[in-house]
């Protein structure tokens, strides 16, 4: 996971939207699902900003525990409200 580390891009955002879209894609010949995960963010004055796009094997809680661990260390240090289009205990 590679984010842009220099710079804190939010404080505070008012939303976070996490999403993962399924594709099939060929790979060594074979076709297969891939995830590509989407975090948006929302900040106070409406302005949206992708905060992150992963390509990954498949969607678990796992992954996005580690994904929104990364983003607190480099980008958000507040967020109001996450939102989720399918329920994952992450914990």
């Amino acid at each position: 996971m590679q984010l842009g580390k220099t710079v804190r891009l939010a404080v505070f955002l008012l939303f976070v939207y996490m999403d993962a879209i399924h594709y099939k894609v060929k790979e060594n010949h074979q076709y297969v699902t891939k995830a590509a995960y989407v975090v948006l963010g929302i900040n106070m004055d409406g302005c949206k900003d992708i905060l992150g796009i992963w390509i990954g094997e498949h969607e678990s809680a796992k992954f996005w525990l580690n994904a929104l661990n990364d983003l607190k260390t480099h980008i958000v240090q507040s967020v109001y409200v996450f939102l989720r289009r399918r329920s994952y205990r992450i914990s």
